[in-house]
Formats: C-alpha cells, sequence, structure tokens
C-alpha cells in the first residue's frame, strides 16, 4: 500500500508539472500571437497613412496642373474675343471692354474655386493619414494592456493548476 500511495504522489507530481508547463506555454503562445497580431495591424495603419499623404501630394499637384490648363484656356478665349472684337471692327472700349472683365473676373473665381477645392480635398487626405497614425499609436498602448491582461490570465490559471494539485 505504501508503494502504490508513493507511485500516486509521483504521478500527481508529473502531472503538476506538465500542467505548469502547458499553462506556460499557452500564456506564451498567446502573448506572442497578440504581439504579431497588433504589429501587422499597426503596418498595415502606417502604409494607409502613407499612401493619403501621397495622394495629397498627388492631389495637390494635379490641382495646381488643372489651374495652370484653366489659365491658358483663359487667356485663349480672352485672345479670341479681342480677335474677334478687332476682326468685326468694335473697339475695346465700353461693352466690349466690359465683357472681356467680366469674362476674366469669371475665368479668376473658377480658378479660385479650383484651388480651393484641391486644397480642402488635400487637407482631408492629411487629416485621415494623421488620424490612422493616431489610430495605430492607440493600438500599440492597446496592445500593451491586452498583453498584460494576458500575463495576468496565464499566471491566475498557473496559480488554480497548482492549487487544484496540491
Amino acid at each position: 500500500m505504501g508503494a502504490f500511495l508513493a507511485g500516486l504522489f509521483k504521478t500527481i507530481g508529473g502531472l503538476k508539472g506538465v500542467a505548469t508547463a502547458a499553462s506556460l506555454a499557452s500564456t506564451g503562445i498567446s502573448l506572442i500571437a497578440q504581439r504579431k497580431q497588433q504589429q501587422q495591424q499597426q503596418e498595415i495603419m502606417r502604409r494607409d497613412a502613407a499612401l493619403d499623404r501621397l495622394e495629397a501630394n498627388r492631389t495637390e499637384r494635379a490641382g495646381r496642373e488643372e489651374q495652370r490648363r484653366a489659365r491658358v484656356r483663359g487667356r485663349s478665349l480672352i485672345a479670341s474675343q479681342r480677335t474677334g472684337f478687332a476682326a468685326a471692327g468694335v473697339r475695346r472700349e465700353g461693352s466690349p471692354l466690359e465683357i472681356e472683365l467680366e469674362t476674366l473676373e469669371n475665368l479668376e473665381l473658377e480658378n479660385l474655386e479650383l484651388g480651393f477645392n484641391t486644397q480642402t480635398a488635400a487637407a482631408q487626405l492629411r487629416d485621415r493619414a494623421r488620424f490612422t497614425d493616431l489610430q495605430a499609436k492607440s493600438l500599440k498602448r492597446a496592445g500593451r494592456t491586452s498583453r498584460a491582461a494576458t500575463l495576468i490570465r496565464g499566471a491566475s490559471n498557473l496559480a488554480s493548476t497548482r492549487l487544484a494539485f496540491s
């Protein structure tokens, strides 16, 4: 009977060691997986933010180019108006001059609106990039908290396991 009890206590001690090792391994694997997932999410967010910044720069360049083209078209329109008036023998005073000034005003307003819309779109993209950067930083902090909670859960499981085999 004594040999039986000694073998039983030896088996329980071995199970206690296996349970402890399993609990530690589970906690470690969970921590590693959480860290990798957080790093991948942060990398995706950083890339998204970088793409938004690139798109903002591209939007500004495209807007400036469109404004330049609009100015060229405007000059061409005014030149054709002048040519038409001159061919018709109309002098550049009174109504023809007022038409030219009104055309210039309208063209400039359209160009200013184009510039405003371009800057607004670029600003929205940059704001989105900043927000994404903030989310990535927040994710990093949340990851630390989550890993701390996993460690605490692992310690609690380990303590429970050890008590169960006591």
